[in-house]
């Protein structure tokens, strides 16, 4: 029989619903998925990877797709990305600074 509580406890844990931040990687994001495919009160799972250069997931082949805002179900084992180091090699890290402050941050036209 169940217990009488169960209801209200139920209910507190819709209350803290989680809604994990994730800027740094479709790598991370694929990982972030891993994790909250064991939470029960998943609201929502933040992700910038729209923002990135395409050839980061040229890089990272075995990342989730997101599209129309939602995201594919891991199919490969482990976190199932790869990192393709001649990719990386083509493109260099380049020194700057991205001011999610000014307009046009969204579109990557602020400096």
């Amino acid at each position: 029989m169940p217990h009488e509580h169960h209801g209200a406890t139920e209910q507190i844990s819709q209350l803290r619903r989680v809604a994990p931040h994730n800027s740094n990687s479709p790598f991370c994001t694929t990982a972030s998925v891993h994790a909250a495919l064991g939470l029960s009160n998943l609201l929502v799972l933040e992700t910038f990877d729209g923002l990135l250069e395409p050839f980061v997931f040229d890089a990272l082949p075995g990342t989730l797709p997101i599209t129309d805002g939602s995201i594919g179900l891991p199919e490969r084992p482990g976190i199932g990305v790869e990192l393709d180091d001649a990719v990386f090699a083509e493109h260099p890290p380049t020194e700057g600074f991205w001011n999610m402050f000014a307009p046009g941050w969204e579109k990557r036209e602020s400096s």
